[in-house]
């Protein structure tokens, strides 16, 4: 027998068998307290650190485009070993150090072009980042109304619960002695099954609003959620990686390094 659609559609996304009741997912404790506490933490939205990066790179990216209009000193140096096989004794070494300044006279105004469209971008990414920090403080906003309104409601729908289930207690027993029909307890186990539904959607949005609101503030990440996974570090990787030469597994840098230690 063919699974149902939902459950087929659930293994392809997931990848796994859809549980026929499943718990719902605990709510993460690292949620901030207060909305000023989450609008503090803004600042670590990823969004917002990738503009505020990507503006310090266009103000440095000045300095470089710059550097074309001063001089330009270089020190060159070479070693060379000529060996004649025809003739005996004939070898000669030499070696030889260049000094080489280069004094920028006429570029055209290349270099001052550049000068003006690296300031250009550098201004856009400013407005950029300060879109993006708005945009943050908006979007935790959103999401912390949208986790109060979700608890409120899941307040007031276990009340609905408890009321329907009362109810279709009296409604069960009425018909016992005849006061009710069948029809009335089905009607009662209906707004039962009703208000039980409305419970999970609201402890569903409360669920998807504090991730919302854990992604807003920066902390919907692997390890600040203790997800049982191998956490990537990038430190570590840079550090194992920033010295080493291309096309091979050597890295002099991490060598000195342990070394040191």
């Amino acid at each position: 027998r063919n699974a149902p659609a939902p459950y087929s559609a659930y293994k392809r996304v997931i990848g796994e068998e859809a549980i026929a009741n499943p718990d719902m997912p605990p709510i993460p404790e690292i949620l901030p307290d207060t909305m000023e506490t989450a609008l503090a933490e803004a600042e670590n939205n990823p969004t917002l650190r990738a503009a505020i990066h990507a503006e310090q790179a266009a103000r440095a990216q000045i300095g470089v485009v710059k550097s074309g209009l001063l001089p330009d000193l270089s020190l060159r140096g070479a070693v060379r070993r000529q060996d004649d096989a025809d003739q005996k004794h004939f070898e000669r070494d030499t070696a030889e150090v260049l000094l080489q300044l280069s004094i920028p006279i006429y570029e055209g105004g290349v270099s001052a072009a550049q000068t003006r469209e690296a300031k250009h971008i550098a201004s856009q990414r400013q407005l950029e980042a300060q879109q993006a920090s708005r945009a943050a403080t908006d979007a935790v906003r959103a999401a912390w109304e949208s986790l109060i309104s979700a608890r409120a409601r899941i307040v007031s729908i276990q009340e609905n619960v408890t009321a329907a289930r009362q109810a279709l207690t009296g409604v069960s027993e009425e018909v016992k002695v005849g006061a009710r029909t069948v029809l009335d307890r089905l009607n009662a186990q209906q707004e039962v099954l009703d208000a039980d539904v409305a419970l999970l959607r609201a402890q569903r949005d409360e669920f998807l609003a504090s991730l919302d609101l854990l992604g807003a503030v920066g902390r919907l990440t692997a390890k600040e959620l203790a997800l049982p996974v191998e956490i990537y570090d990038p430190v570590a990787n840079y550090a194992a990686t920033r010295g080493r030469w291309f096309g091979t597994g050597v890295n002099p840098i991490e060598n000195v390094t342990q070394i040191e230690k």
